[in-house]
């Protein structure tokens, strides 16, 4: 963050050793941004993203607005070197518990990723499609 702490996600994460990943299709990227504002602790991303939350097995609740919701358990974090602009830790987290929308999937079962349009997000302002190019 701008004032030298830490993302209030970060300390939850670290306190708790569970993190849910939610995947980012296109239809819901300016909420997802939205959401990565830094608010105080006392603020709900869930209410500033208008996202709904679902309770999840673990501790952080899902994104109901998500097609995939990844449960999932904090292995390690490592902090990231301090002269790297906009230096965020790293989380290894394992996923024992994955949520799938039967709205992605292929008639094979299959994660369709025409019909996911995943986005990407690098940094603060960065966003990028994920949508597969096919040239057949």
């Amino acid at each position: 963050m701008d004032n030298n702490t830490t993302k209030d996600t970060l300390e939850k994460c670290s306190d708790t050793c569970e993190v849910v990943i939610n995947v980012v299709p296109y239809d819901i990227v300016r909420q997802m941004a939205s959401s990565a504002v830094e608010h105080g602790a006392d603020i709900s991303e869930f209410e500033k993203a208008y996202f709904t939350p679902l309770a999840s097995e673990f501790t952080p609740f899902r994104v109901a607005e998500s097609p995939v919701q990844m449960e999932c358990k904090v292995e390690q974090i490592l902090p990231w070197a301090t002269m790297v602009a906009l230096a965020t830790p790293i989380i290894y987290a394992a996923s024992p518990l994955m949520h799938i929308s039967e709205s992605v999937l292929s008639d094979s079962g299959r994660i369709d990723p025409h019909k996911i349009d995943l986005m990407g997000r690098k940094g603060p302002l960065l966003l990028r499609s994920c949508q597969w190019k096919s040239s057949v």
